[in-house]
C-alpha cells in the first residue's frame, strides 16, 4: 500500500506534536512527526510525508526510512502537493491519503484514492494489544448487562417483571 501524507495536519493531532507546533518549534515537531511515522510503517510500504516549507529551511531530515519526505515551496502549501500529486498519478487508487482537510478529502475522492483522517489513522495504529484492550473495553461497556434498561424491553415484549 502507498500513503501520502498531509504531516503537519497529522502532527496537529498528534498530544507529542502539538506543543512544539503550537510555540513555533517546527522543526522539533516535523522530528516527532516522521519518528511516529517511521514507527507505524513497515519498510514494505511507500509513505510520502508532505510538509509546509522549504526543505532548506528544515534541514537534517535524513534517516527516516521508508518515509519520503517533501517540503512546499511558497506560495504552494502541502496541500497544493497533495491535490497535485492526486489529479496527476495514474493510478491514485493504490494511494491512501491521511488528513482531516475536506479539500483534500474531496479531490482524494474524486481521483477514486482512498482516505483516512488524521484522527482515525492515529488511533488505527495504536499498538495491536492497546487496540486489542481498547476494543475489549469498548465491547464490554456496550454490552455490559448493568446498562440494559430490562423494565422497558419487557415492556416492548409485553412481557412482566419476574
Amino acid at each position: 500500500m502507498n500513503y501520502m501524507i498531509d504531516a503537519f495536519n497529522l502532527g496537529f493531532k498528534l498530544p507529542s506534536a502539538v506543543p512544539f507546533l503550537r510555540r513555533g518549534d517546527t522543526e522539533q515537531a516535523i522530528k516527532i512527526i516522521l519518528r511516529f511515522l517511521q514507527n507505524k510503517f513497515s519498510t514494505r510500504e511507500k509513505v510520502v510525508a508532505v510538509f509546509d516549507g522549504q526543505q532548506g529551511i528544515f534541514p537534517g531530515f535524513s534517516g527516516f526510512h521508508p518515509i519520503e519526505i517533501k517540503f512546499s515551496k511558497a506560495p504552494q502549501k502541502a496541500d497544493d502537493i497533495i491535490r497535485n500529486f492526486l489529479r496527476k498519478t495514474k493510478n491514485a487508487g493504490a494511494w491512501t491519503v491521511i488528513t482531516s482537510d475536506h479539500e483534500i478529502i474531496n479531490t482524494a475522492k474524486a481521483m477514486g484514492a482512498n482516505f483516512m483522517t488524521s484522527e482515525s489513522f492515529i488511533s488505527m495504529r495504536l499498538s495491536p494489544a492497546k487496540q486489542q484492550i481498547k476494543d475489549k473495553n469498548e465491547y464490554e461497556q456496550k454490552y455490559n448487562a448493568d446498562h440494559i434498561d430490562m423494565d422497558y424491553w419487557l415492556k416492548q415484549f409485553g412481557k412482566d417483571k419476574e
